[in-house]
């Protein structure tokens, strides 16, 4: 018996929902409050459909006529009119419903004029024999307050469904004017939300959307939302509907089985550990394990690898810092799951890890760090190590392995040093190799062109390359540097584009470059418009057809190059910038108009706290002198009624700090630090939030580069 059929007569025979009593209330923006009640379906028929996919909190949308809604399997169809999942007046025929606040079947949640600058109506409206909803919002963003799709909601608090169910949603749905809307089915038991605020674009004439979905586990009293109110960041697909809030008709709100779902890897989900130096930590704690099959999965067959870049955890006297772990399990028909996470040990007397920046994190950022902007109102890049006195050797950011000696580095693509590409003897008519040479005590890298035009095939100079990525420079002036012969007299050129360094072309432009058959030194002045968060260097090395007049008796040669001591180096000194020290750049480079100071941030986040006196220094300084707001937020623990505090940025380097108490010990909550360099227009209106800040403007709406270096957290009472 299949793995779908075993799961399917299981279901049938054991599954029974119930109705259930209380439910807690959960908080807005990410969603309004749960009803104190639900609604249990009068069959208790589970679907047929197995498995939750891995991928379940990211459904699928379609339009599609509204037959395609019919339910695909018996159950559904025989079941039709007396289990709807929850959904009590689905088609708005039943006008008794006021849609009050929680209650039951349709309500609507609207936010208030004084705190979310909303001005909306919820209505029935009948056109012939048919009867909709009606969302109408009149206005937005009274005082400047700036609001979103959370706050203007059709909703219901019934949805009941089965653990492992496949399902189809479906709903008529049109708008005075094209916009988006967004759709969520939440809490009711679940352990993850199986469609999260899926953005929806909608026209002018009804249409049926449809969004397949399977529940992760029971629920019973789950909330399935339509957030109606302006979407300030819907999408790059839908970008052009941002802020969008006409009014908006709903009808015929459906859920339906859908079919059956192929077998699927189990699942592995579990936030990041906090702990405390010298305090035993199981590795494996507080994650979950699900398979749609294998019931007896459990935490025990779930293998568990330390992945830091750098020294790994002793779970049985932790040290200070930031671990990365990969799990993965495996079920019996060979699909596997796997889950990454990090673990943060911290000193009570030091709360900060990575304070050198010596660690990365896969988001291109000091491990710990993370970045936020809001899509259509706040932009802004980030980097480590993009300033000549600040970037740390650890990340080279400059050249690595420029002098080849390294030769555990084999030239594969990816690789963080020196990589190759090299065509292909049926599509470009070449075949060549990249090898490390030694002579006496010095090694270089080789690369041999064994053969170019084969098959009538031209061989251009770009069909082979030895190139770094990830190249890492500041705004300014720049000398690249390197050695090189060839076994004949020929050409080769040189590129470093990209990684946002140019305003406009390149760099350095494929330039040509002769080549000698003895070891010489050849440099590249050059100029950065922006700092460089990635560039690519590339040495073409394949023949070249038009390198020039000049060049012209070298034209299509393809002797073996040699090269070696590739380096770059800043200004007059010209000192190599892998001798400077580190630093977080944060480029802000939009500010949206009536925004808000965290739509563009970047914060340390996961920080454990300990009772007592502490003590934040940092350094910090600007391209362009402004304010930005300081902020620490998170799970309790501060001792204030909210931390924020204006940092007034110069144009010359400076030490700040900052006192804070936090009253209780606490390694199972966190809290962030934030920096806040978005909007500062609405502080006037917003200034009870942030009592502590003072003289933050909107003339502090400065898009410049932002430093940061030097962090300390340190005990000092």
């Amino acid at each position: 018996m299949n793995k779908q059929a075993w799961l399917g007569l299981t279901a049938l025979a054991t599954v029974v929902l119930a109705a259930c009593g209380e439910v807690s209330s959960s908080i807005l923006p990410s969603s309004s409050t749960t009803p104190s009640s639900s609604v249990a379906p009068s069959s208790s028929v589970a679907p047929s459909s197995s498995a939750t996919p891995s991928s379940s909190t990211t459904p699928s949308s379609s339009t599609t006529p509204s037959s395609s809604s019919t339910p695909s399997s018996s159950e559904s169809s025989s079941n039709e009119e007396t289990n709807l999942w929850g959904i009590i007046n689905g088609d708005f025929e039943d006008q008794t419903d006021a849609f009050t606040y929680l209650s039951t079947g349709w309500n609507a949640f609207i936010g208030t004029y004084e705190a979310d600058g909303i001005l909306a109506t919820s209505t029935y409206v009948t056109e012939g024999s048919n009867t909709y909803g009606q969302l109408e919002i009149t206005e937005i963003d009274g005082n400047a307050k700036t609001t979103q799709w959370w706050h203007a909601q059709f909703r219901q608090n019934g949805v009941t469904l089965y653990g492992g169910g496949s399902y189809i949603l479906s709903f008529k749905v049109r708008a005075v004017e094209a916009r988006t809307i967004r759709v969520t089915i939440k809490d009711g038991g679940m352990s993850s939300r199986p469609i999260n605020e899926l953005p929806v674009q909608i026209g002018t004439t009804w249409e049926t959307k449809t969004i397949n979905f399977v529940a992760p586990s029971d629920a019973n009293g789950a909330e399935l939302q339509f957030g109606i109110g302006p979407d300030s960041s819907p999408g790059p697909d839908l970008v052009g509907f941002a802020r969008k809030f006409a009014t908006v008709h709903l009808d015929d709100v459906k859920i339906e089985l859908g079919e059956p779902l192929p077998n699927q890897a189990p699942t592995i989900s579990g936030t990041d550990l906090i702990g405390k130096v010298g305090d035993p930590i199981l590795v494996k704690a507080n994650l979950t394990v699900r398979d749609d099959f294998d019931k007896n999965i459990a935490l025990a067959d779930v293998i568990a690898i330390d992945v830091t870049d750098g020294p790994k955890l002793n779970p049985t006297n932790p040290v200070a810092g930031i671990y990365s772990f990969l799990y993965t399990v495996r079920d019996s028909e060979g699909l596997v799951a796997t889950h990454t996470r990090r673990i943060y040990i911290s000193d009570p007397n030091q709360l900060l890890a990575n304070t050198n920046f010596s660690l990365m994190g896969n988001n291109g950022l000091p491990l710990g760090w993370d970045k936020f902007s809001e899509d259509n109102r706040g932009g802004q890049r980030v980097s480590s190590g993009v300033m000549p006195h600040v970037l740390p050797e650890s990340l080279l950011g400059n050249v690595i392995n420029g002098d080849f000696e390294n030769q555990a580095d084999d030239f594969a693509m990816g690789s963080p040093g020196w990589t190759t590409f090299i065509g292909t003897l049926a599509d470009d008519g070449i075949a060549a190799t990249m090898t490390y040479a030694t002579e006496a005590d010095n090694t270089y890298g080789k690369f041999n062109i064994a053969q170019v035009n084969q098959n009538d095939k031209v061989t251009n100079f770009w069909n082979a390359q030895v190139r770094q990525e990830n190249i890492r420079l500041p705004q300014g002036s720049f000398t690249l540097e390197f050695k090189a012969r060839a076994a004949a007299a020929r050409t080769i050129r040189v590129a470093l584009a990209g990684g946002g360094m140019m305003t406009t072309g390149r760099a350095i432009n494929e330039v040509p470059v002769l080549l000698s058959t003895d070891w010489e030194t050849y440099t590249f002045d050059f100029t950065t418009d922006h700092h460089s968060y990635g560039a690519l260097l590339q040495f073409f090395t394949g023949p070249d057809n038009s390198p020039g007049e000049e060049f012209a008796d070298y034209i299509g040669l393809t002797h073996e190059v040699h090269l070696d001591d590739v380096v770059i180096r800043y200004g007059a000194e010209q000192e190599p910038i892998e001798t400077f020290i580190p630093t977080l750049a944060s480029d802000v480079w939009r500010i949206g108009e009536g925004g808000m100071p965290w739509e563009n941030h970047i914060k340390y986040a996961n920080m454990p706290f300990f009772a007592g006196t502490y003590r934040l220094t940092f350094k910090a300084y600007a391209e362009d002198a402004r304010n930005i707001i300081l902020a620490l937020e998170g799970s309790g623990g501060v001792d204030h009624a909210g931390y924020h505090r204006r940092v007034n940025l110069t144009t010359e380097p400076q030490e700040f700090s900052f006192d804070v108490v936090f009253a209780v010990d606490s390694t199972n909550a966190s809290k962030n630090i934030q920096f806040f360099m978005g909007s500062m227009e609405n502080y006037a209106e917003f200034g009870a939030w942030w009592p502590q800040v003072e003289e933050v403007s909107a003339a502090d709406n400065v898009k410049t580069l932002h430093y940061f270096f030097d962090f300390a957290f340190t005990k000092i009472a």
